[in-house]
């Protein structure tokens, strides 16, 4: 089976719903159909412009993770995303650091 089925319920007006879920979606698409949902319905602008800047933050961190292992396969060299994620954790706690270390000596 290539696709994933979902059923749920809303609390509020008890309306059952159902739908299949290509593999496709990912969490930056569900992000955006939110972000939709949040202008049109719920009229909450604010809490859709922060959806819809997740999506496209999560989508593009998707697809630079899928071009960066592509290009390791095609150079025929090891991807190992732990490592990276490893390497960019200590990355941003350096710069952290440094960012505090100046905000102090102000």
């Amino acid at each position: 089976m290539t696709r994933r089925q979902s059923e749920w319920a809303f609390e509020n007006c008890g309306s059952e719903n159902s739908g299949f879920f290509d593999p496709d979606v990912t969490i930056g698409v569900l992000l955006l159909e939110r972000s939709g949902h949040e202008f049109r319905a719920e009229r909450d602008y604010s809490m859709g412009i922060i959806m819809a800047a997740m999506a496209l933050d999560t989508e593009l961190s998707r697809l630079f993770g899928k071009w960066k292992e592509i290009d390791a396969n095609r150079a025929g060299l090891p991807f190992d995303r732990e490592a990276i994620d490893q390497q960019n954790y200590a990355t941003q706690a350096e710069e952290i650091t440094n960012l505090v270390s100046k905000q102090s000596r102000s």
